[in-house]
């Protein structure tokens, strides 16, 4: 295993806080849309010099697409539809960590 760049310590804690929740509803989708978000934001302060200019644009993207795939009303929604939609997303942003060597606190 490689050195991590970048942690996510708190934010990545909470995160995984919220997926493993064994009663998951819509609020706990939004809630882990909202801490993705969070997590990108914290990530996009942490970047190094040159690395800002290579993330920051697509920080940026990711950060605006969870926003438009977060549910708003969660009376009108199907759970699982949302769930399979936000584990979609949860596996770009795994997989953007993963590549980008930042680490998600456990």
């Amino acid at each position: 295993m490689g050195n991590w760049k970048y942690k996510l310590e708190d934010e990545g804690k909470q995160l995984r806080k919220l997926i493993d929740e064994d009663d998951a509803t819509l609020e706990t989708v939004i809630a882990a849309y909202n801490q993705m978000i969070a997590c990108l934001k914290f990530l996009k302060l942490k970047l190094i010099e040159r690395d800002k200019i290579d993330l920051s644009y697509e920080i940026d993207c990711m950060i605006e697409d969870y926003e438009l795939a977060r549910p708003e009303d969660t009376d009108a929604r199907n759970y699982y539809e949302e769930e399979d939609i936000f584990n979609f997303n949860l596996r770009g942003f795994y997989d953007f960590c993963d590549d980008n060597r930042v680490w998600i606190g456990l």
